[in-house]
């Protein structure tokens, strides 16, 4: 299933000026892409993988994020030296 940036604000819960300033794009751009007026591109979809991240850390609760995601974070986790 291919998720679109809708999909991904809706994990989220957040609105699309939230999730716009997640993604560090312009609200009108946000809406555009969310609106298929711009296709969402790989850049795109990455930019909404970085904001479920971020709006995860800020709520310190990953529960909402997909699997895939949620793999790719613990890879990198364990790759990170002890401080």
């Amino acid at each position: 299933m291919t998720l679109t940036v809708a999909d991904y604000r809706k994990m989220a819960g957040v609105t699309q000026a939230e999730m716009a300033s997640h993604m560090q794009v312009p609200f009108r751009t946000y809406q555009d892409i969310e609106a298929g007026k711009v296709t969402f591109r790989p850049l795109h979809e990455t930019a909404a993988a970085m904001a479920l991240i971020r709006i995860a850390a800020a709520r310190q609760d990953a529960s909402f994020l997909p699997a895939g995601i949620k793999n790719t974070l613990r890879l990198a986790a364990s790759a990170l030296p002890p401080e």
